[in-house]
C-alpha cells in the first residue's frame, strides 16, 4: 500500500485539501462507501500517512474489517473507491475556480438539455461580463474568449446574435488562440533546440503576418510569444530592447506561471548570447532575474528552484552587484528546499566573497564540507584552487589538487564534457605551478595550450595568471 497511486496522491494533499476531502468523502452524493470514508480517516490517524509500518494492507484491513480475514482484493477496492472519489475532488476543484467557462457550460446546458434559452442567454451575457473584467490576457483567456463566441454562434436561430459575423468573431478568437499557443510551442521547441516540426518553415511565414496585424494592447499573447520566437529564433535581434519594454509592459496580463516560463526563456536566450561573447547579454538577463525575484513570480509553491537561486548569484557577483547578492542570499533562502537549503547557501555566499576578492569568508564557506551536488562540489573546488593559488598556499594546492583528482576519477555521476573541463583546471593549474617564469619560450608555449584548450572554464583567469608570471 505504501507505493500505491493512493498513498502517493495523499502525501501531496495540505491542509486545506485533507479537511476539504474529508466533507466530500462524507456527502453521499459523492461517496456511499463507508469502508472508503474509515479508509480516509486512518490514513490521516496520528502520522499513519507517513509510517510505512501502519500503511501494510494487513494492518490496514485489521482495523476497517476487524472480525473478518484478510482479504487482499477487498482492501485494494477500498483503495480503490477512494482514490476514484479524491480524483472526482481534484477536477471539481480545478473546474469550481473556472467561472467563465463554467458560466458558458451553464448556457449550453440550458440551450441543449433545458430548451431554456432565456436564461442560456443570460448566463452567456454573464460569461462575457467576466470576461471583460479578467486582467490577465493569457491562452486561457483567450481560449474562453473563443468558447464563449462559440456559444454565441449556436444561437443563430434565436436572432440575438447577429449570423455570419458570431461566427467570424469564433473563427478569429479560435485563429488568435491557435497562433498565440503555436508560438509559445515553438519558442519551447526552439529553446530546447529539439527538432522543429516539419511543417514550421510552411505555417509560421502565413501565422507571423495574421500575429503582426493584431493590436498587441489588445491580444498581449499573441504579441509576446510571436516576438519571443522571433527572438528565438535570430530573426529579430535588433529588436531585443524594444521587445524587452513590451515584456515588463505587458507582463501583468499573464498569470504568474506564464510569467515564469516566458522570462525564464527569455534568460536562457540572454545565457545563449552571453556565451557567443555578446556580454551585454549579462546585463540584460539579470534585469529579467531581478523583477521576476521582486514580483514574486519565479517562487512557486513557496519555493525557488536551488539552480535558478544559484544562476541569480552568479550574474549578480559578476556584474559586481555584491550589496544585492548579498541581501538576496539573505532574504530568499527560506525559500529554498530544506534539504539543499544549507549546501546552497554556502556556496552561494562562498562565490559571493571569492568575487568580491574576500578570500578568507570565501574559503570558510567553500570548504565547510563536500556538497551532495556534484557539480556544485566541482566549483567549489574550482574557486578554492583558483583562491589558493592567488593566496601563494601551495601546500593546500597541491592537496587540492591530488584529493579533487581523485574525486573526479571515482565520480561516476559527472558527464563526459565537465570531467574533461575539470581535469583541465587541474592541469593548467599545475602547469602554471610549474612553468619557469623566466623561461619566455615555455611562457608562450603554455599561454598558446591555454588559449587551445577546450572546454577550459574561465580561460582568461588563466591567461591573466601566466601574464602576472
Amino acid at each position: 500500500m505504501v507505493k500505491s497511486q493512493l498513498i502517493e496522491l495523499l502525501r501531496t494533499f495540505d491542509k486545506r485539501e485533507i479537511r476539504e476531502c474529508k466533507k466530500w468523502l462524507k456527502s453521499p452524493f459523492h461517496n456511499q462507501r463507508q469502508d472508503v470514508i474509515d479508509l480516509y480517516e486512518y490514513i490521516f490517524t496520528r502520522n499513519n500517512l507517513h509510517n510505512d509500518k501502519k500503511l501494510r494492507k494487513e494492518k490496514v484491513f485489521a482495523v476497517l474489517f476487524p472480525k473478518e480475514d484478510f482479504d487482499d482484493a477487498k482492501i485494494r477496492q477500498t483503495m480503490y473507491f477512494l482514490l476514484k472519489s479524491l480524483e472526482d475532488y481534484l477536477i471539481f476543484s480545478r473546474n469550481k475556480e473556472e467561472e467563465v467557462r463554467n458560466r458558458i457550460l451553464l448556457a449550453e446546458i440550458y440551450r441543449e438539455e433545458k430548451q431554456l434559452n432565456k436564461l442560456a442567454a443570460k448566463s452567456l451575457e454573464s460569461a462575457k461580463n467576466q470576461l471583460d473584467k479578467e486582467k490577465i490576457k493569457n491562452l486561457d483567456f483567450q481560449w474562453n474568449e473563443y468558447l464563449m463566441k462559440r456559444e454565441e454562434v449556436d444561437f443563430l436561430e434565436s436572432g440575438r446574435f447577429e449570423g455570419n459575423q458570431a461566427l467570424v468573431n469564433a473563427i478569429n478568437a479560435h485563429d488568435r488562440y491557435y497562433i498565440a499557443t503555436r508560438f509559445r510551442d515553438l519558442c519551447i521547441i526552439h529553446n530546447k533546440q529539439s527538432e522543429i516540426s516539419p511543417f514550421e518553415n510552411l505555417l509560421v511565414p502565413v501565422l507571423s503576418k495574421y500575429a503582426e496585424s493584431l493590436d498587441p494592447e489588445k491580444f498581449p499573447a499573441v504579441f509576446i510569444y510571436y516576438n519571443l520566437y522571433q527572438m528565438l529564433t535570430g530573426k529579430q535581434e535588433d529588436q531585443f530592447l524594444k521587445f524587452r519594454e513590451k515584456l515588463i509592459k505587458y507582463r501583468e496580463n499573464f498569470s504568474d506561471e506564464d510569467k515564469q516560463n516566458i522570462f525564464l526563456l527569455v534568460i536562457n536566450h540572454c545565457i545563449r548570447q552571453m556565451n557567443s561573447g555578446k556580454r551585454q547579454y549579462l546585463k540584460e538577463a539579470f534585469s529579467f532575474y531581478k523583477i521576476g525575484i521582486e514580483d514574486k513570480f519565479l517562487i512557486q509553491n513557496g519555493s525557488l528552484d536551488r539552480y535558478l537561486f544559484r544562476n541569480i548569484v552568479s550574474a549578480g557577483v559578476s556584474l559586481r552587484e555584491f550589496s544585492w547578492v548579498d541581501n538576496f542570499i539573505k532574504e530568499y533562502q527560506k525559500y529554498l528546499e530544506e534539504e539543499y537549503r544549507e549546501s546552497f547557501v554556502n556556496f552561494c555566499f562562498g562565490l559571493l566573497y571569492y568575487r568580491s576578492s574576500n578570500y578568507d569568508q570565501a574559503m570558510r564557506y567553500l570548504a565547510q564540507y563536500e556538497h551532495d551536488d556534484i557539480l556544485l562540489n566541482l566549483n567549489s573546488k574550482a574557486m578554492l584552487i583558483k583562491i589558493y593559488y592567488e593566496q601563494e598556499e601551495i601546500m593546500a594546492l597541491e592537496s587540492l589538487l591530488e584529493s579533487a583528482k581523485v574525486y573526479l576519477r571515482r565520480k561516476k555521476g559527472v558527464s563526459e564534457s565537465y570531467r574533461i573541463a575539470y581535469d583541465n583546471i587541474i592541469k593548467y593549474t599545475k602547469k602554471l605551478l610549474r612553468v619557469n617564469p623566466y623561461d619566455k619560450a615555455k611562457r608562450i608555449k603554455l599561454r598558446e595550450e591555454i588559449q587551445a584548450a577546450n572546454p577550459l572554464i574561465e580561460k582568461q583567469w588563466f591567461l591573466d595568471q601566466l601574464e602576472q608570471l
